[in-house]
């Protein structure tokens, strides 16, 4: 590790995020699978086949944060910067066709490497003590997965 005294690394935060990892996923697979369902609903129009979120899963593995950077401001707002890893074992299958025939495609071997900014704005004394919430992939993330169709 090359020292560097705007970035720190954040091995506590890793070891935190990996207890928590269970209840984050379940937390977030309900809401992450309606987000989801609702692009393939608005993409049924335009390629007339059923479009159908089977299974989604976040997985067992968390993410791991690399680094990460605390940015000062003027303004009422708190500004990080992490560099974020991901070897998941993450799952999304989807169904396509109507009836008897829907070939299940499925998405797995999820990669991902992202620096992503996340933003708490507009800071207030009453919990959450921020009013919004920004996060913002810094430059484009690398992703790799593997597709089937079965």
């Amino acid at each position: 590790w090359v020292s560097d005294s705007e970035h720190q690394r954040v091995e506590w935060f890793n070891a935190l995020l990996q207890k928590l990892w269970p209840q984050l996923s379940s937390a977030m697979e309900a809401t992450i699978i309606e987000q989801i369902q609702a692009q393939l609903n608005a993409q049924q129009l335009a390629v007339r086949v059923g479009l159908h979120v089977k299974r989604f899963t976040l997985g067992t593995v968390s993410p791991k944060i690399v680094s990460i950077r605390l940015h000062e401001t003027q303004e009422s707002a708190v500004r990080l910067d992490l560099e974020i890893r991901w070897a998941g074992d993450a799952l999304l299958c989807i169904t396509m066709g109507h009836g008897s025939f829907s070939p299940p495609v499925e998405v797995s071997e999820l990669r991902l490497s992202a620096l992503i900014r996340i933003e708490l704005l507009d800071l207030m004394p009453q919990l959450p003590c921020f009013r919004a919430l920004s996060v913002t992939f810094m430059k484009k993330p690398e992703v790799h997965f593997s597709l089937k169709v079965a």
